[in-house]
């Protein structure tokens, strides 16, 4: 069992590889015994809207979520390519708002919504969650969350899916990574805001009182899948390579940091998985990884 946290996407390991021209070299754990290798493929150019800087992203029943800066979300069919369904502008969204990281819970606010609630982590550490109605004619806010007394700059949210936990991932004003595990508010009732308190969270500590190796300068996007954690960091440049960071939520140590400099373009944002693959959005576009 404990084997299983120590192979990078052991979920993707049944996967035969035809390694070709696009593998490329990584360090740390191997994910597979015979190789040390991963394929990256470009699935093209996103088609939002072209004067918004891209950012969090997220993939739930077969639909890619990708966000950009006013809370601007666009809604793809994720197949083998992906095709443009619809797009829409979050509620109270403006010029000045953000929408860093995208996450969908496992719970939908009406049966016959299009897909689950949306957590979008916005501007001064609020998550705010939103609902897709059917065919995804609108968008609404169902319920903001705060984080009460953290001393952050920013505030990456993650749901965790496999266990139904709410995560915040705090960057202090020192630049350090505080990790916190919360219950996922019930939010199938009203509109509201709920407050949580530091004394609210399961558990809580600092990644660099236990990890000390390649610094994590930014967080562009998080994921939470088999009790590891994904942020993407990095500008696609020689002064900030991209990287995949794989953080060990339970063991607290760093199972993987994966170059992905010559793999994508671009700086990296959201993260997700998808059918034993890892999706990657950039400001250059959307890629396909498979380990």
């Amino acid at each position: 069992m404990y084997m299983k946290k120590i192979l990078l996407f052991a979920f993707m390991a049944c996967s035969v590889l035809a390694f070709a021209q696009n593998a490329y070299e990584y360090y740390g754990d191997k994910v597979q015994l015979e190789a040390h290798y991963f394929q990256s493929r470009s699935m093209g150019k996103l088609q939002g809207d072209k004067k918004q800087a891209y950012q969090g992203m997220d993939i739930a029943e077969g639909y890619l979520a990708s966000a950009q800066a006013t809370g601007i979300v666009t809604i793809y069919k994720l197949d083998s390519d992906i095709s443009k369904e619809k797009q829409l502008k979050l509620p109270n969204f403006g010029k000045t708002t953000n929408a860093y990281n995208l996450s969908f819970g496992t719970q939908k606010f009406n049966p016959e919504d299009a897909l689950p609630l949306l957590y979008v982590s916005g501007n001064d550490g609020e998550l705010n969650v939103v609902r897709f109605d059917k065919k995804f004619k609108n968008a609404e806010f169902v319920q903001t969350i705060k984080l009460a007394d953290a001393k952050a700059g920013n505030i990456a949210w993650v749901i965790d899916k496999d266990n139904q936990y709410l995560y915040a991932v705090v960057t202090n004003k020192s630049g350090l990574h505080q990790v916190m595990r919360f219950a996922i508010p019930n939010s199938t009732e009203s509109t509201s805001v709920v407050t949580l308190n530091s004394s609210d969270a399961f558990n809580s500590y600092v990644i660099e009182d236990y990890y000390k190796g390649k610094t994590i300068t930014s967080i562009g996007g998080t994921y939470v899948h088999n009790g590891q954690l994904f942020i993407t960091n990095g500008n696609g440049t020689a002064q900030s390579p991209s990287t995949l960071f794989v953080w060990d939520l339970y063991g607290k140590m760093m199972r993987n940091v994966i170059d992905l400099s010559t793999a994508t373009r671009g700086a990296l944002k959201g993260c997700s998985v998808c059918d034993g693959a890892f999706y990657v959005q950039s400001t250059e576009g959307l890629y396909r990884l498979v380990f």
